[in-house]
């Protein structure tokens, strides 16, 4: 129950600080006027994509022993008290691995976006197919 109190408010700020700052740039966008650079963009995102790997490695930290003993893939041949734990157990492994991969996948688009792959309407050019 201690790791249940501090693994809440980290959940919840990790699901409120992104649309957050998303509707406030659309705001800012829509209602004032003011347009974000590219190299703006790419400092906000830099700035986002470190804060987002500190949470993703706190989180997989507090989160990792929840299950106490359960192996992390949730195999069937394991003996589980009550069916729910291997539900439970499956959402927690899915829920990792799509947070994992989701990171590495804005890992890859601030890369792309930093090597001048994607321009900033979000168009990607053709140096992903050939450079010229």
């Amino acid at each position: 129950m201690e790791n249940f109190r501090y693994t809440l408010p980290l959940k919840f700020l990790v699901a409120i600080f992104g649309p957050f700052l998303l509707i406030s740039l659309i705001i800012a966008n829509c209602c004032f006027g003011s347009t974000i650079s590219k190299h703006g963009l790419q400092k906000i995102l830099m700035w986002l994509l470190l804060l987002w790997i500190i949470i993703a490695i706190l989180y997989t930290h507090y989160t990792w022993n929840e299950m106490n003993n359960i192996p992390f893939f949730c195999p069937s041949t394991y003996e589980y008290m009550f069916a729910e734990n291997r539900i439970a157990c499956q959402i927690r492994t899915a829920n990792l691995l799509s947070m994992w991969s989701f990171l590495l996948l804005s890992i890859l688009w601030v890369q792309f976006l930093c090597a001048d792959w994607i321009d900033e309407n979000l168009v990607i050019t053709n140096k992903l197919v050939n450079d010229e």
